[in-house]
């Protein structure tokens, strides 16, 4: 591009169509609804987070309160079955030195 053409302003090299401008306006005002509706859409992810972290905090203060009440010790693994039922967890055995098996390391063959 010369100078001229800078300090002369855009060049005007064609014109559109009277259905690319009404496209074109079209695909605009979309685009801005769904900019506006993803907006709407951050809003309500917003507000379903704090709806699901107050439901755990009230499902955690009910089964506090269920724990309290069957006298299970704070701190003790447990968990409600599918009919109701309070069960605790039991980790499963950590394996300990004496009950694993002695190997032997076969020497290297001679020769």
């Amino acid at each position: 591009m010369t100078d001229a053409a800078i300090t002369q302003g855009p060049v005007v090299i064609g014109e559109l169509l009277p259905d690319e401008l009404q496209r074109l306006a079209g695909l605009r005002q979309q685009s801005e609804q769904i900019v506006h509706q993803i907006g709407l859409n951050r809003v309500a992810e917003q507000r379903l987070m704090q709806q699901l972290q107050q439901a755990e905090r009230t499902a955690q203060v009910v089964l506090n309160q269920t724990g309290a009440r069957l006298g299970i010790p704070d701190g003790t693994a447990w968990q409600v079955t599918g009919d109701g039922k309070a069960v605790m967890v039991v980790p499963p055995p950590v394996p300990q030195a004496s009950q694993t098996p002695n190997l032997k390391v076969a020497p290297p063959p001679e020769g």
